[in-house]
């Protein structure tokens, strides 16, 4: 995911394209309630619809829309986990295509599913955690970020690896850092304190491109740095 993770600064990429509207198109509202539904009901994280997602092509990354990038995580996850087979989903999808007509299939809900989704949909799952840990870094103190090697989705933007920041703030609490989200092997997946890092923007770019009492601020996972 190092490739296309938070590519702000980069080059040749626009337009942008500043769209207001959550949903473009119908079926991405029933994309969402896939994916809300297997939420709620326990049957995957939001970690495992990133790397799904995130681990296609760099370029068909970069060039889908966003419930598109979420319709092939979900549709990866279920053929993986053995709810259907890429065969049984090419035939359905060229069943449709020849009659978008037909009668999609329909079966009735199992008990307490639609009080599940609706709780998890009020309640949502908070990353933080009970667990304690002690802070390696107190405030005003200079971390390098790390340059790691993500081998899925990671939650370092690429464009802080290797650079020197400021502690501006240690979080209360221990959040959830799940093992599979970033690599090298071997990084924990147990709570970990998050830091409010900032960054000079000339340490980032060039003086040619940052304006005067520019700052910027990164929410940083203990992992990601190191003293400087």
């Amino acid at each position: 995911m190092k490739l296309q993770h938070n590519i702000g600064g980069l080059e040749g990429l626009g337009p942008v394209h500043v769209e207001k509207r959550v949903f473009l198109q119908p079926w991405e509202k029933r994309v969402f309630g896939v994916h809300t539904a297997m939420m709620g009901l326990g049957i995957w994280t939001w970690t495992e619809l990133r790397t799904l997602a995130e681990g296609m092509n760099p370029v068909d990354y970069i060039k889908l829309r966003y419930y598109e990038k979420w319709l092939g995580g979900i549709t990866a996850y279920l053929i993986e986990k053995g709810y259907f087979t890429k065969q049984e989903m090419e035939a359905r999808t060229t069943r449709y295509l020849e009659d978008p007509q037909a009668n999609v299939p329909s079966q009735g809900a199992a008990t307490g599913v639609t009080e599940r989704i609706v709780k998890y949909l009020w309640d949502g799952d908070s990353p933080l955690r009970d667990a304690k840990a002690l802070p390696r870094f107190v405030k005003g103190e200079r971390v390098r970020v790390c340059d790691l090697i993500p081998s899925a989705h990671s939650k370092l933007p690429g464009y802080l690896r290797g650079k020197i920041g400021t502690v501006e703030k240690v979080y209360e609490g221990t959040w959830a850092f799940p093992p599979q989200a970033t690599g090298p092997e071997g990084i924990s997946g147990d709570p970990q304190p998050i830091y409010l890092v900032r960054f000079e923007p000339p340490e980032l770019w060039s003086r040619l491109y940052t304006e005067p009492r520019e700052v910027v601020y990164a929410d940083l996972y203990e992992t990601y740095l190191e003293k400087a």
